[in-house]
C-alpha cells in the first residue's frame, strides 16, 4: 500500500488537464515549422547543386587556362591567360560569399520565424541593438551625424 502512494501521480501532473486542446496548441505550429525546413531544404538542395555545377565550370575554366599556358611560347599571353583566369576566379569566390551570406541569412530568418510560430508573445518584441542589420547601423549612424552637424 505504502508503495503504491508513492507511485502515483499528483492531480497536477495530469496533462489532459492542463492542456485539454493540446492539439490545436501545439500541432499547427509545429506543422508550420516542418513545412518551412522542409521548403528550406528543398532549396538548399537546388543551391548546392548549383553550386557543384559551378564548381565543375571553375574546374573546366581552370583546365583550359592550364594548358593554353602551357602551348602558348609567349610569356606575355601566359600572363594575359592567368590574370583572366585569376580575375575570373576571385569575381566567382564574391559571389560564392555573396550566395552563402543570402543562404545562411534565409536559415536564420526561418529559425526566427519557427521561434515566433511556438512563441507568439515574442513576435512583437524589439530585437537589440546588436543583432541589426550593417545597413540599419549605417543608416542610423548618417542620421545621428546628420542631427549632430545641424
Amino acid at each position: 500500500m505504502r508503495n503504491e502512494a508513492k507511485t502515483q501521480k499528483p492531480e497536477t501532473m495530469n496533462w489532459p488537464r492542463l492542456l485539454p486542446d493540446w492539439r490545436r496548441t501545439v500541432v499547427p505550429p509545429v506543422l508550420a515549422a516542418f513545412e518551412q525546413q522542409c521548403d528550406l531544404l528543398k532549396e538548399h538542395h537546388e543551391n548546392m547543386m548549383k553550386w557543384a555545377r559551378r564548381r565543375q565550370e571553375a574546374m573546366d575554366e581552370g583546365v583550359r587556362a592550364m594548358q593554353t599556358m602551357l602551348e602558348e611560347k609567349d610569356p606575355n599571353a601566359r600572363l594575359k591567360v592567368y590574370n583572366d583566369w585569376l580575375n575570373n576566379a576571385a569575381k566567382r569566390f564574391l559571389d560564392e560569399m555573396s550566395l552563402g551570406r543570402d543562404e545562411f541569412s534565409r536559415f536564420v530568418q526561418s529559425g526566427q520565424q519557427s521561434a515566433m510560430a511556438f512563441w507568439p508573445g515574442y513576435a512583437g518584441k524589439k530585437t537589440p541593438e546588436s543583432s541589426k542589420p550593417a545597413a540599419d547601423k549605417a543608416e542610423a549612424e548618417k542620421e545621428s551625424v546628420n542631427i549632430r552637424a545641424a
